[in-house]
């Protein structure tokens, strides 16, 4: 059948296979760049057959292309939801993260084969030409596409049929999910419960205490502090200090905000900027400067800083920060710092070491620690001795609001809200309460729940009904909703299990 995306290939044909030359020069042959280039060492085995470095380096640039695309269907599949949304949100996958991609995507293809499951090339162009990533006002923009052969695929040693196969991947999970979710149809109750467990409004009522009420009644006597500082001293010390040049391969912050593909090729050139600079400071002799001076790079020095606080100069990166710390003067130089705007490379310009505290110095910190240590315990006695007395009132008949001004609190009632309401506004105790009423029944009186500023106990008051007109109207899209659920459930199970069935071996031996 013939690829629809393909017979607009000839007119750049040229460009991109001399780009794809150029990169593969670059990329495989730069002593040290990958770990040295290509090699084909075995480092496992897989269905019993080996598996070597060469092709677990061309999966994870795979995974590097799906995270650039912000592929989220297939990685949450290969990968795992929680762990690809902690990724797409911190912008940084982890080692576990691309392993995981590349050994299932092995087991997938493999078993995709064996299912019958295998995509065709209209399917795959079809898919190419709906992906968001490519449109220009709702059609598929092929200018759009030829520039990302060139900078994402090009640049990494693909070509376009490299990317077939990744989007052919993304099918695979979708006909494989379909054969193993043809037996998941929700019966009509579990979607009644489904819609229900979402949308159902609740009445909530509570009473806060504030640790600040109760902190501030502790009395700290200087016996106390000195008792304190004797027993704690081995850890109460200034904190480490370091002081680094900064190369910064970083977004322009004064341009407007890149999105999509543009964001993914300019971070993409980012990336082997400091890619580039990284590998010059590894020659022996190198300077910092120097190589900064070459790459046409400004050095920016940090004045001294802790790991919690780190400066401007590393836009406030936590990363950057943590990096910094394991600098040492025997390896004063770090690898690329992946950061929110960017890229880093450091190096270690000073250090000043952290030293115990003097008993003076320490006795404000000392105060502030046993202060907030007895106003939280006192507090956590007040909650159960309220929250005892306020259960007893409402196995007694009363009301929440009676039993709450019985036992000496002023109660407080929330608006009404669903599982699916999403109210920013309403601050992090709304959440909280959410997902713990999930769990309770009407009448229901919770434990004391801590947040920052101290804590609160709720109760159900009520659990009203649900709008049937609602329902009715929404019922298709909910029982959708829910096989999907159970598809990608079924979906993870098989994987589990056909990935145990491939006696996938990590090593040498």
């Amino acid at each position: 059948m013939v690829n629809l995306i393909r017979r607009f290939q000839k007119p750049l044909l040229m460009l991109v296979a001399a780009v794809t030359i150029v990169s593969f020069v670059i990329f495989f042959n730069i002593p040290g760049a990958r770990g040295g280039g290509v090699r084909s060492d075995k480092i496992g085995t897989i269905y019993g057959r080996d598996f070597t470095r060469a092709q677990e380096e061309q999966a994870s640039r795979r995974f590097e292309v799906c995270f650039a695309l912000q592929m989220a269907d297939l990685l949450f599949s290969l990968v795992g939801r929680q762990e690809m949304y902690m990724a797409f949100m911190r912008r940084n996958p982890t080692n576990e993260d691309v392993s995981n991609y590349v050994w299932n995507s092995l087991v997938l293809r493999h078993e995709a084969a064996e299912l019958g499951a295998e995509p065709t090339e209209t399917e795959i162009a079809q898919t190419i030409q709906e992906m968001p990533q490519f449109q220009t006002s709702g059609a598929f923009n092929y200018q759009t596409y030829a520039q990302f052969m060139q900078s994402t695929l090009a640049t990494r040693g693909f070509t376009q049929h490299d990317f077939e196969e990744i989007v052919a991947d993304q099918l695979r999970v979708g006909k494989v999910r379909s054969l193993l979710g043809s037996t998941v149809t929700p019966a009509p109750s579990e979607v009644r419960d489904q819609y229900v467990q979402g949308h159902q409004q609740t009445e909530v009522s509570l009473f806060r205490l504030k640790l600040e009420d109760f902190t501030n009644a502790v009395q700290v006597s200087d016996e106390d502090v000195a008792k304190a500082f004797e027993e704690r001293k081995e850890t109460l010390k200034t904190p480490e200090k370091r002081k680094v040049k900064v190369a910064a391969f970083t977004h322009a912050a004064d341009a407007k905000p890149l999105t999509g593909p543009e964001r993914a090729e300019a971070s993409q050139r980012l990336s082997e900027q400091a890619r580039k600079f990284a590998e010059a400071m590894e020659k022996p002799g190198s300077s910092f400067d120097a190589a900064a001076k070459a790459a046409q790079m400004n050095v920016v020095e940090t004045p001294f800083f802790t790991e919690e606080d780190p400066p401007s100069e590393l836009n406030k990166s936590d990363a950057a920060a943590k990096a910094a710390f394991a600098l040492t003067p025997e390896h004063p130089t770090s690898d690329v710092v992946t950061s929110d705007n960017g890229y880093f490379v450091l190096q270690l310009v000073g250090t000043d070491p952290a030293r115990p505290l003097t008993a003076e110095e320490a006795k404000p910190k000392l105060i502030e620690q046993l202060k907030q240590e007895r106003g939280q315990e006192a507090m956590n006695l007040k909650a159960t001795e309220l929250r005892t007395k306020i259960d007893a009132e409402l196995k007694a008949g009363k009301s929440f609001e009676e039993a709450a001004k019985t036992a000496g609190v002023t109660p407080e009632k929330l608006p009404a809200f669903s599982a699916i309401d999403r109210k920013p506004d309403a601050g992090p105790d709304l959440q909280m309460i959410q997902q713990r009423s999930v769990e309770m029944q009407e009448g229901d009186l919770s434990e004391f729940l801590p947040n920052g500023t101290g804590g609160l106990v709720f109760h159900i008051d009520k659990r009203l009904p649900i709008d049937e007109a609602a329902f009715e109207k929404d019922k298709a899209k909910v029982a959708a909703q829910l096989e999907r659920m159970r598809a990608e459930s079924v979906f993870q199970d098989w994987l589990r299990e056909r990935r145990a069935a491939a006696k996938i071996h990590v090593g040498q031996t």
